[in-house]
């Protein structure tokens, strides 16, 4: 097991006690290993592949924003990651990370962009340990349903 004593979220140690927390803020207790060996897709606004917290770990997988960057232009993705496998915020500290984009600069997308995003997923994660992340709402839709039951 691992501590991050005085972890900078209140969330933290919260996630791992099974009592009810006292006054003072705990350390958040958890296993060392934690997201090693996985890879987490973050289908978002992209990540900052770059960020400290992140290491080496944070990758870009694929881009669905026509003429936009590989770069998080909004900041919800990496902080996404963050929550993800980040070194401060993070639950998987060791996780590695992949950014798809579906999201542009003012958090909008299509769902096209939504399904090519997961099947690239599921195509790049193919024996692979794997999880994704999906923080975005879109209009009901039986094609964009139909992707998610085949992640």
């Amino acid at each position: 097991m691992a501590v991050q004593s005085d972890p900078p979220s209140w969330g933290l140690p919260r996630i791992a006690q099974r009592d009810r927390l006292g006054a003072t803020r705990p350390s958040f207790v958890y296993p060392d290993q934690a997201g090693a060996g996985i890879t987490a897709y973050v289908i978002d606004t992209g990540i900052d592949v770059n960020h400290v917290d992140f290491g080496d770990r944070a990758r870009w997988g694929a881009n669905f924003i026509s003429d936009s960057p590989n770069v998080d232009e909004n900041g919800h993705g990496t902080h996404i990651a963050g929550t993800v496998g980040g070194t401060s915020y993070g639950v998987a500290k060791r996780v590695n990370l992949v950014a798809v984009k579906v999201l542009d600069r003012n958090n909008r997308g299509a769902n096209s962009g939504f399904i090519s995003g997961m099947d690239w997923v599921i195509r790049d994660a193919r024996d692979k340990r794997a999880v994704v992340n999906m923080s975005l709402s879109s209009m009901s839709s039986r094609a964009l349903n139909d992707a998610v039951d085949r992640l």
